[in-house]
């Protein structure tokens, strides 16, 4: 007899961008295009409200002053709003939600590690519909096909991670009409980047989960906090699954900065589609074919990718290698300001 889920002895772990602490010894001053956050950096409003946040009292329940805000902005009542430990706490508490043992957890691939992983824990089974090169556009008919197994959720990234493609409103109520009894989590983490869409008119939907980050566009991963938009059943569930106190008095105290400087949004979106028409540009004359973007980031297909990404560590500048999404021979650039594209490019290696 063992203790521990047999299932969950082999999970394996789940790489993400930024640098490893072993990788950045003896590196000063690295310029970070691995993790896409936004080019404007952290707001000064956030640091102060961050600083100012008490420490000495347990955060408020449910993170309500965080969803009145947030419900506020979008125009929707707070029984629609769940908020987070950032984006991966709501879609692990999605699959919790939905899955029962053995049930099939759909994922939209190559995409973010943590869908698939998010549904093993909850006991179910990933099953993934994987969109393919050279263009990854989002396998529409492959999915639908799928949906009529009836998974238990259905995991879509939009715009997807790493490839930045983009359904549009009318596709995403689709699958929301193919599969009623599926819960269809749209995880919309680089939505603010994006021209579109806006699927807040389909959250009449049952079946329907909006997750969203605060930590791309204010370019702050060191403080957790997200949140899920839903019908109010749902949101209630996915708030009665959370440990408790799982959004930090720091964090709501970031969260409502935040959402008090809709310009830094929007500055945030402008300075990132700059950066993302200079990369797109040098990566070209380097005789390369990046992928159009919807997001604050873009994939290229490059010769020898993890002898690349070395080379230019070495030299400074670190970018993602896509082999943990299944893409070896792709790397993932965030959009940086035009001062860190040149810097980027300057450094770029001559591929064989």
């Amino acid at each position: 007899m063992t203790l521990l889920r047999p299932d969950l002895l082999d999970l394996p772990e789940v790489p993400h961008g930024s640098l490893a602490a072993s990788e950045a010894r003896g590196r000063p001053g690295i310029l970070d295009l691995s993790a896409n956050l936004s080019p404007l950096g952290v707001p000064p409003a956030v640091r102060e409200a961050v600083a100012r946040a008490p420490l000495e009292a347990y955060p408020e329940p449910d993170a309500l002053p965080l969803r009145e805000a947030i419900a506020a902005r979008l125009g929707l009542s707070v029984a629609h709003v769940v908020a987070g430990n950032g984006a991966v706490d709501l879609i692990w508490r999605a699959a919790l939600v939905a899955l029962r043992p053995g049930q099939q957890g759909l994922v939209v691939g190559p995409t973010f590690g943590e869908y698939a992983r998010a549904v093993r824990v909850a006991g179910g089974e990933p099953l993934e519909v994987r969109a393919q090169p050279p263009d990854f556009a989002p396998p529409l008919a492959e999915v639908m096909a799928a949906l009529r197994a009836a998974p238990a959720v259905l995991f879509l990234c939009n715009p997807n991670n790493p490839t930045g493609t983009l359904l549009p409103a009318e596709a995403i109520a689709q699958l929301l009409n193919a599969a009623p009894e599926t819960l269809v989590v749209v995880d919309e983490a680089y939505q603010q980047f994006s021209a579109g869409p806006d699927l807040l008119p389909l959250l009449g939907r049952e079946n329907l989960v909006l997750v969203r980050s605060l930590t791309k566009t204010y370019a702050m991963p060191g403080v957790r906090v997200g949140y899920a938009l839903a019908s109010p059943p749902v949101a209630a569930a996915l708030r009665r699954v959370a440990p408790p106190w799982s959004v930090s008095a720091p964090a709501i105290a970031a969260g409502l900065a935040a959402l008090a400087l809709p310009e830094w949004e929007e500055a945030s979106q402008r300075l990132a589609r700059r950066g993302l028409e200079c990369l797109m540009a040098g990566l070209r004359a380097r005789g390369l074919a990046p992928l159009p973007s919807a997001a604050n980031f873009l994939l290229v297909a490059v010769p020898a990718a993890t002898r690349v990404r070395q080379q230019l560590l070495e030299r400074g500048v670190l970018v993602r290698d896509c082999t943990s999404f299944g893409l070896p021979g792709y790397l993932r650039i965030a959009a940086g300001p035009p001062a860190a594209i040149e810097r980027l490019l300057a450094v770029w290696p001559e591929c064989e």
